[in-house]
């Protein structure tokens, strides 16, 4: 493992570790981490679905 030093947002450290569950700088960043590498591995899977913040279009309807 290597170390780095960057700085981070206390706010969004915060909000990060209540939702992740983690006590410690380190845990939150490498859960964060494993999540996102995670999400990406599962579109990957899906090819036809994109990641989008609005989610998957119902059926019938067509997004602008």
């Amino acid at each position: 493992m290597t170390k780095r030093l960057v700085d981070v947002d206390d706010a969004t450290l915060a909000k990060a570790m209540e939702a992740l569950g983690t006590a410690t700088l380190e845990d939150t960043v490498n859960e964060a981490l494993r999540f996102v590498v995670g999400k990406r591995e599962e579109a990957k899977k899906r090819p036809w679905e994109k990641l989008s913040a609005k989610g998957p279009p119902r059926p019938g309807m067509a997004r602008p």
